[in-house]
């Protein structure tokens, strides 16, 4: 538990919910696109804001699927390494 506050304090600061994404230099805008928070404050604030329909929320819906299937693949792959050892 005490080894994830140094992770998801950093990502949740630097998601774009309390400093904006473009005040950022741009190394770390795309270091920060590979966070699924990011992706979903922007979802969020989309459906929430500006009422947006599935046209303008797909790249994000994308891009949260494939954060959440990279990280099931890695954690199966893990699983799976733990069972036969």
């Amino acid at each position: 538990g005490l080894l994830a506050i140094p992770v998801i304090i950093p990502m949740l600061m630097l998601s774009g919910g309390s400093t904006p994404m473009e005040s950022m230099p741009v190394w770390l805008q795309q270091l920060m696109q590979l966070s699924p928070s990011t992706h979903y404050l922007s979802l969020s604030t989309s459906i929430l804001f500006r009422d947006a329909g599935p046209g303008v929320l797909w790249p994000e819906l994308a891009a949260l699927t494939a954060i959440g299937l990279v990280f099931f693949g890695l954690a199966l792959r893990r699983f799976r390494s733990s069972l036969t050892a």
